[in-house]
C-alpha cells in the first residue's frame, strides 16, 4: 500500500503509517510569475554552459520560494507544524483540533487515519475512509477496519472475488472471524505470497477447530517456533492438540 502498511499478527491488525516527505506542506506554495523567469533563466544559462551562474539563479530562485511560501503561510505552517508534533506524541485528538479541516487523501490526512488504525480507533478510521473516493488502498484499509470491528461480513464484500497477496490474508481473517474454518482452508490451499507466518496461524487453527489434530499440531509447532509462544493463542492450542494427538 502507498501510504500505509497493514498486516496481521494472530489476527489483530498492525498497522504503520509511512512518513511522507513535507507532509504538512501540501497546498501552501502558490506560483509567481517572477520566479518563472528566474527558472528560466536559469535553464537558458544551464544550457549555454554557464553552470555556476546558472545554478546561482536556481538557488536564487528556490530560495526566494521557500521565504515567499513561509511569509505568506506562516500561520498555517505554525498550525502544521503543532499538528505534527501533537501527532508524534499521539495525542491525536488534540492534533485534530489544531489541524483544521483536512482534504481527505491529502498526506497529512493519511497520517491521522494511520494513527486511527494504530490505536484501534475502528470507528473514526471507518467514518475518514468512507469519505474518500473508492480506491484499491482505500477498500483494503476499509475492509481491515471492518474487521476490527469484528463485521466480518461486511469486511468480505469489499474483497475482490479471486483475492491474491493482502487480500487473501484479509478474506481469510474475516472467514476466521465467521468461523468458516473449510472455507479458509480452500482460500490459503493455493497460497504463494503473503505472510507465511500468519497464514499458518489461521490454517492450524481451523485445523484445530475442525478437530484435525495431527495438521493442527505440526502447523501451530511451527507458529510457536517462529512467532513464540505469544502468538495469539498458538501455545495454547497446540498444547491441546498434541493432548489429543497422543
Amino acid at each position: 500500500m502507498a501510504y500505509i502498511l497493514c498486516s496481521f499478527r494472530a489476527g489483530k491488525i498492525e498497522a504503520q503509517a509511512k512518513k511522507p516527505r513535507f507532509p504538512g506542506l501540501e497546498g501552501l506554495y502558490m506560483g509567481n510569475g517572477w520566479r518563472g523567469i528566474l527558472l528560466t533563466a536559469a535553464v537558458i544559462l544551464y544550457v549555454r554552459d554557464l553552470v555556476i551562474p546558472g545554478v546561482i539563479v536556481l538557488v536564487a530562485a528556490g530560495l526566494w520560494s521557500l521565504i515567499d511560501m513561509a511569509v505568506r503561510n506562516w500561520r498555517e505552517l505554525y498550525a502544521r507544524h503543532n499538528t505534527l508534533r501533537l501527532l508524534r506524541q499521539g495525542r491525536w485528538e488534540q492534533a485534530l483540533e489544531v489541524a483544521g479541516p483536512l482534504g481527505a487523501g491529502s498526506k497529512l490526512w493519511w497520517q491521522f487515519l494511520g494513527i486511527f488504525l494504530q490505536s484501534g480507533s475502528w470507528d473514526k478510521a471507518r467514518q475518514w475512509l468512507e469519505e474518500h473516493e473508492a480506491g484499491e488502498e482505500r477498500d483494503f484499509l476499509l475492509a481491515a477496519v471492518l474487521l476490527g470491528q469484528e463485521k466480518p461480513a461486511d469486511a468480505l464484500r469489499l474483497c475482490p472475488p479471486r483475492p491474491q497477496g493482502p487480500w487473501q490474508t484479509l478474506k481469510a481473517e474475516a472467514l476466521f472471524q465467521q468461523g468458516e474454518w473449510k472455507k479458509l482452508l480452500a482460500v490459503l490451499r493455493s497460497s504463494t505470497r503473503g505472510d507465511k507466518l500468519e497464514h499458518d496461524w489461521l490454517r492450524g487453527a481451523s485445523y484445530y477447530y475442525l478437530k484435525q489434530y495431527k495438521p493442527a499440531a505440526k502447523l501451530l509447532h511451527q507458529v510457536v517456533e517462529r512467532g513464540g509462544a505469544d502468538y495469539g493463542n498458538a501455545a495454547q492450542l497446540l498444547d491441546r492438540a498434541l493432548a489429543r494427538v497422543k
